[in-house]
C-alpha cells in the first residue's frame, strides 16, 4: 500500500493507492492504482507503507474468487441487477452454508474428545 505525499497530477494528499505489480515503471515514474485508474508518479511523490501478508493473502483470494465468478456467471457483482430480496436470499443461503460448516467442525471436535 502507498500513501500519496505530494504529487504533480493533483491527487489529494494522504490518499491510499497500490503499486501496479503487473506494469513496469516508465523512466523514473511508477505505476500506481488510484480510484480504478492507473497513474504514474515519481518515487518521491509517495511513501510505501508496510503491507500485511495476511491481508494480501485474503485480497488475492477475493480477486481469484471474483475471476471465477465472472467466468461462471458472465457478469460482475456491480453489473448484476438482482433485486434487494434476491441479494438477501443469496446472503441467507451463504450464511446457512457457513452454519453447516461450523456445525460439522464442532461435531468433529466433539467426536475426537470422546475417543
Amino acid at each position: 500500500m502507498l500513501i500519496i505525499k505530494k504529487n504533480s497530477i493533483g491527487l489529494e494528499e494522504g490518499i491510499t493507492a497500490y503499486h501496479m505489480e503487473a506494469l513496469m515503471p516508465i523512466g523514473n515514474k511508477h505505476p500506481i492504482l488510484v480510484n480504478k485508474q492507473v497513474v504514474f508518479l515519481y518515487k518521491e511523490e509517495f511513501e510505501e507503507v508496510k503491507r500485511d501478508p495476511i491481508v494480501d493473502s485474503v485480497r488475492g483470494k477475493y480477486l481469484n474468487r471474483s475471476e471465477v465468478g465472472i467466468r461462471k456467471y458472465g457478469t460482475t457483482l456491480e453489473d448484476n441487477k438482482l433485486t434487494m430480496t434476491e441479494w438477501l436470499v443469496h446472503l441467507q443461503e451463504e450464511l446457512m452454508d457457513a452454519s453447516l460448516y461450523a456445525e460439522k467442525l464442532i461435531k468433529d471436535i466433539e467426536d475426537e474428545k470422546a475417543i
